[in-house]
């Protein structure tokens, strides 16, 4: 068994004034650079909110050490970015 995991993200290091602020309000309350709180509005429809941690191209590498993934690709620039890892399962 193995797998293949795509996924995207933004640089949360930024010098926009409003994403300054936002860093500085998760720095005051503990919370990684960045984390976001987010939900989707479609029409009338809307869901519920979650939590999502963005994180720097550079952070990937040591953030998936010792968990079997493997990088293969990241593909974009520091506003934002796609990234796939790869994972081979050995045995039965």
């Amino acid at each position: 068994m193995g797998g293949v995991l795509i996924g995207d993200s933004v640089d949360p290091a930024s010098d926009d004034p409003a994403d300054l602020g936002y860093g500085e309000r998760n720095d005051e309350e503990g919370f990684h650079r960045g984390h976001v709180r987010l939900r989707l509005h479609y029409g009338s429809l809307v869901t519920p909110w979650w939590d999502q941690i963005n994180i720097a191209p550079g952070d990937i590498g040591p953030l998936i050490e010792g968990t079997g993934w493997s990088l293969i690709e990241i593909a974009g620039d520091e506003e934002g970015y796609g990234v796939q890892l790869s994972r081979t399962t050995m045995g039965s």
